[in-house]
């Protein structure tokens, strides 16, 4: 006898991914856990910080950043990366890794076109993300973008990140659909192969 499938938790890993990715997209929409992802390089050292993710369409990951920032830099040292994904409701962390490749400048124009006047004017402010300052307020107070020049020289400092996803490793936390048990499981894009894994 075939059991019936539930619906909370899929029969086979593929449909598990399948879910994972469709839960990404919801959150693209309504900005929920899964819309917050830790970006993490590695140049000399790990690097992490909470990006948002912009774009989802496997195997590609798309984020923004400035380019003065410290993870563009750390990009070009060493394309290997990591966005991790953790839903507390959902008890579900997910881990994609990759390589990270910059995009070109009419796509980033593209990017740009989507983002809002006032993401617009954080990548006008005056001063590179991290350096020392002594006013925080004037440092981090973004002025409006009043003519096309001004709009210009924030593109400028606007990048778009490409991840590009080799492999996806799931952890689902125990919870009532799974009778209380950890679940851990792994895809492999490149190769199309899934694979459980010990929690």
């Amino acid at each position: 006898m075939t059991a019936q499938k539930n619906t909370k938790t899929p029969q086979n890993l593929e449909d598990l991914f399948d879910e994972f990715l469709k839960e990404v997209e919801k959150d693209l929409k309504s900005k929920g856990s899964f819309w917050n992802p830790t970006f993490v390089t590695a140049a000399q050292i790990p690097n992490a910080r909470t990006v948002v993710l912009r774009e989802l369409e496997v195997p590609f990951f798309i984020i923004h950043t400035d380019i003065r920032s410290q993870k563009w830099i750390e990009v070009e040292q060493n394309p290997n990366t990591l966005l991790h994904f953790y839903c507390p409701n959902r008890r579900w962390q997910m881990k994609v890794t990759g390589l990270v490749e910059k995009m070109g400048e009419s796509e980033c124009k593209a990017e740009w076109a989507k983002i809002s006047q006032s993401s617009k004017e954080v990548y006008g402010l005056p001063f590179s993300p991290g350096l020392p300052c002594t006013d925080p307020k004037t440092a981090g107070t973004p002025k409006k973008l009043s003519s096309k020049d001004e709009e210009k020289n924030s593109f400028e400092n606007f990048g778009a990140l490409r991840i590009v996803a080799s492999e996806m490793e799931s952890l689902q936390l125990a919870s009532p659909e799974r009778e209380g048990y950890h679940q851990r499981a792994l895809w492999c894009l490149k190769k199309q192969d899934y694979s459980y894994l010990t929690p």
